[in-house]
């Protein structure tokens, strides 16, 4: 008998050795139209050096929920627990140090920096903030350590800068090494290589993964790009974003080789190839539709019946697909993929046992 569950994601609140766990995390903005559902029920833990990476088409909630693992914004529901402490009950220095451990790089080089600072100036003030240098020496010898850390080198060229006297690339690896001033644990890095060259992307990822390496910091690595995705992250896991639900994750080699969600499938279709008679004959998944619904007026069911191929009526537009395990470690919101391949009977998120009592 094949049991159901709602897979990893809808697990217990906390999970031993989880640096960030998110559970039902849930965000609506009131707007002039009404309110606007952006999230609904995401969940998922991070343990220390892990990578996962949030992939999907813009305005499909990246973003949001990266500002608010961070604390940009409030959740509307759920809870954002930090080495299994609910992070909204933080007080005093235990608050300060969850605010050093989890940073945040920003998408826009151009605008995440203060213009009327020096790199000085701007790698400085979070050391002084958290009193992590002695003396002007001590000061002056961690700037230039977190410059060559992030391949700004030699240091002493840049030290006195401003931003509007770098690149894109150089002021991205700036905020890296602003970033890294207060020793986090954990970083959001907002489609980081996003609005750079592709020669420069490149060599900021190579950077990214030897800090991830070198320093065990765990990343949410937020990116529309699978193919970044699968670079970045091929020992971590890919989360699939679709109007504000996770609707596959897994392992990255396996959500890559074996994709068990048709939106996954698709993106994976996207994705052109270095040999472009690959690109021309790979196998694509035919979408019914290239529309994609809005947020005021998400399809009932699964959100991506309008667009799927495999759908059925009566079933995935009436029934919201909870995260099936359909293989070992790899979840997906589909109803039809958890029956065929799993033999798992579909059942609404809404009807979906708590977690702990479908362990």
């Amino acid at each position: 008998m094949t049991t159901t569950t709602t897979g990893a994601l809808g697990g217990a609140a906390t999970r031993a050795g989880d640096v960030i766990r998110l559970n039902k995390i849930n965000k609506v903005f009131q707007t002039k139209r009404g309110p606007l559902p952006v999230l609904s029920d995401i969940s998922f833990g991070i343990a220390p050096g892990e990578v996962i990476c949030l992939v999907g088409e813009s305005g499909c909630g990246k973003t949001t929920t990266g500002k608010i693992v961070v604390g940009l914004i409030d959740q509307t529901s759920g809870e954002i627990f930090y080495e299994g402490r609910d992070s909204r009950t933080l007080k005093g220095k235990d608050y300060d140090a969850f605010r050093r451990a989890v940073q945040i790089i920003h998408q826009d080089p151009y605008a995440s920096l203060n213009p009327a600072r020096s790199i000085f100036q701007t790698l400085s003030a979070p050391l002084l903030r958290y009193k992590l240098a002695r003396g002007r020496n001590d000061l002056n010898a961690k700037v230039i350590e977190l410059l060559e850390r992030v391949d700004l080198t030699p240091a002493s060229d840049f030290v006195d800068k401003y931003p509007h006297q770098l690149s894109g690339g150089q002021r991205q690896r700036l905020s890296i090494a602003r970033a890294l001033t207060v020793e986090p644990r954990f970083i959001v890095a907002d489609e980081s290589v996003s609005m750079l060259d592709v020669s420069i992307r490149m060599s900021l990822l190579g950077t990214l993964t030897r800090l991830k390496d070198e320093l065990g910091v765990a990343f949410i690595f937020i990116t529309h790009d699978l193919a970044i995705a699968r670079h970045f992250a091929w020992e971590g896991r890919i989360a699939v974003m679709y109007l504000g639900r996770i609707i596959e994750i897994g392992p990255t080699p396996q959500v890559i080789n074996d994709p068990q969600h048709p939106y996954t499938r698709a993106l994976l279709g996207a994705i052109p190839e270095a040999d472009p008679e690959v690109t021309r004959t790979k196998e694509r998944m035919h979408l019914r539709s290239l529309d994609i619904p809005s947020l005021y007026n998400i399809p009932a069911g699964c959100a991506f019946h309008p667009r799927c191929p495999l759908w059925e009526q009566g079933l995935c537009d009436t029934l919201v697909p909870p995260l099936y395990e359909i293989k070992p470690g790899q979840q997906a919101a589909c109803h039809v993929m958890a029956r065929e391949v799993a033999g798992i009977q579909p059942i609404d998120l809404r009807d979906a046992p708590d977690a702990e009592a479908a362990k």
